[in-house]
């Protein structure tokens, strides 16, 4: 039972660190021109913020239009399927 908790606790740390670590890597592949949110975010609190900026590209926010960002059209298909 310790060795489980024990592989627990390691996994769970693993992911905490490597998660951060491998979306930053592999957001070092490719840099995008263009980055636009909607206007609940703050530009300097997009994920890639920083990434697109140093490159010289575009960030933007489009104005916000209740029930239909990507999460309402998530929990509608969600409901579709029943």
């Amino acid at each position: 039972m310790k060795k489980i908790i024990i592989a627990i606790i390691v996994l769970v740390l693993v992911i905490i660190v490597l998660i951060p670590i491998t979306r930053r890597i592999i957001s070092s592949f490719y840099v995008y021109d263009v980055l636009i949110k909607g206007g609940d975010y703050k530009p300097s609190e997009i994920v890639g913020y920083d990434i697109v900026k140093s490159s010289g590209g575009k960030i933007t926010t489009i104005e916000f239009i209740d029930g239909f960002s990507t999460t309402s059209i998530i929990e509608k298909l969600r409901k579709q399927d029943g």
